[in-house]
């Protein structure tokens, strides 16, 4: 039996993606030379957080929205579905940290993680019901799952932080501060919600349901092994 993590679902019904090739995403970077970052295929050493703002590639890694990058934060317009992957190559166990501000909308703000081999969200104010919770797990999103965490409400224009820890045997989720319900498991009945969907299957990302959003930061660190 599996335990549950919390995310939020964004939406009631399947929404139609926006082809890549319709989007216009650009990027603005300051003249500000950037720190050095490991690339995609390189690895993250053990406990040094990563910034992973700085080699965001809007127009090659964002299936939906337009995405910017000014003053080393990414926002990201009003669009259904908006998400971007991250340049990173992923640790089997790492911590994933987002401070974000959404800006317009009602809907969720999304991570999108990995875990042995497989994807799922970490939705923060969902599907109209105000949820915070993991999904899907064993295909189920986090209105339905287990015990997903009641009540939780972004307001517009107040800066927020959001991360997750993954282990190899749990994922444990967080909002400002505050532990909320943790998944327990090896990975393998998570899913990921088909209109979350990135380039690649073992990558991570952030997203925005038809919400206007400005991360300030989004890093990353490794674990370890166990």
């Amino acid at each position: 039996m599996i335990g549950l993590s919390l995310f939020p679902s964004t939406g009631t019904g399947p929404v139609a993606l926006t082809p890549p090739d319709e989007i216009a995403p650009t990027t603005r970077v300051t003249a500000q030379p950037p720190d050095p970052v490991p690339g995609r295929e390189e690895e993250i050493p053990t406990g040094e957080w990563i910034d992973l703002i700085q080699n965001i590639n809007p127009q090659g890694n964002a299936p939906a929205g337009v995405w910017e990058v000014v003053h080393r934060e990414l926002t990201v317009d009003k669009v259904e579905w908006a998400r971007i992957m991250l340049p990173c190559n992923v640790p089997e166990q790492y911590e994933f940290e987002v401070v974000f501000t959404r800006n317009t909308g009602v809907n969720s703000i999304a991570l999108i993680f990995a875990m042995n081999g497989h994807q799922a969200t970490l939705d923060i104010d969902a599907g109209h019901d105000f949820l915070a919770g993991i999904q899907n797990i064993d295909g189920e999103n986090c209105q339905i799952n287990v015990t997903p965490v009641e009540n939780v409400r972004l307001t517009n224009g107040e800066r927020h932080t959001a991360g997750i820890r993954v282990h190899s045997d749990r994922v444990e989720a967080f909002l400002d501060g505050q532990p909320l319900k943790h998944y327990y498991g090896d990975g393998t009945n998570l899913s990921l919600h088909p209109n979350w969907r990135l380039p690649d299957t073992n990558g991570i990302g952030v997203g925005a349901y038809d919400s206007a959003t400005t991360f300030h930061r989004v890093r990353i660190r490794s674990l370890g092994e166990n």
